[in-house]
């Protein structure tokens, strides 16, 4: 009688690791597709503010003083001050979540550089042209954002 409740001890030992591991398999496989899902939507996330940005420098090109009157013709200005708007939400709030601090920081300096020569834009305090200098750090950022994607998407294929 011990031998047979040796055995089923033994037995019952062996199912009981078998299915510990399949558990644990299964926390990976879950953990791993989680993993890929947050990498797939912070890279939507990117695209999306990459075409929130160049919409803000086609909004602010035509306003930058030098730029030909012909460049404005059929722009409405209000309309290119709301899509200059929109950039800074964007860049405030839809940026990827799973990225470097120092990434965050700079998107974040970003957005308030971008607010001040909005508010600028919007009730001038100097001479300053405060689109041209709201074009400069979109230009600036565009290519950060896209050298990120490009890092990103190089990520997820290696994987």
């Amino acid at each position: 009688m011990e031998v047979i409740s040796l055995v089923l001890t033994v037995f019952g030992l062996a199912i009981s690791g078998a299915a510990y591991l399949k558990a644990d398999d299964a926390k990976k496989a879950v953990r791993n597709a989680l993993r890929k899902r947050n990498a797939d939507e912070d890279l939507q996330r990117l695209r999306d503010l990459i075409v929130v940005m160049e919409a803000a420098k086609e909004a602010v090109v035509p306003w930058v003083s030098g730029m030909p009157q012909d460049r404005r013709t059929g722009r409405d200005q209000q309309d290119d001050l709301a899509q200059l708007s929109e950039t800074i939400d964007a860049l405030r709030t839809k940026s990827p979540l799973d990225l470097e601090a120092a990434l965050q920081r700079r998107i974040k300096k970003s957005a308030t550089i971008l607010d001040k020569e909005f508010k600028e834009i919007i009730t001038p305090s100097d001479n300053n042209d405060h689109w041209k200098a709201a074009l400069s750090e979109i230009q600036l950022m565009i290519p950060k954002l896209e050298q990120l994607e490009r890092s990103m998407r190089d990520d997820q294929i290696s994987a």
